[in-house]
């Protein structure tokens, strides 16, 4: 199964974005409104069906969370 990783600096507050980015199954509301038209949770939110705006959709499944790191 393939990971992403990624760095980027965020003008927000620190627990804001963390709030956001662990909210995995609103990304259509709180992250990528507009790219992202909406966020279905699936087995207890550990998985993610989104659709995108040019209609594409994908099954995301949520491996790990890494708070720490």
């Amino acid at each position: 199964m393939a990971s992403i990783h990624k760095e980027f600096i965020v003008r927000a507050a620190p627990s804001a974005v963390w709030d956001a980015l662990r909210d995995f199954t609103n990304v259509h509301r709180r992250l990528a409104a507009g790219f992202v038209t909406d966020s279905q949770a699936e087995e207890g939110g550990a998985v993610r069906h989104i659709t995108f705006a040019n209609g594409m959709q994908v099954r995301e499944r949520l491996v790990t969370r890494d708070a720490a790191g």
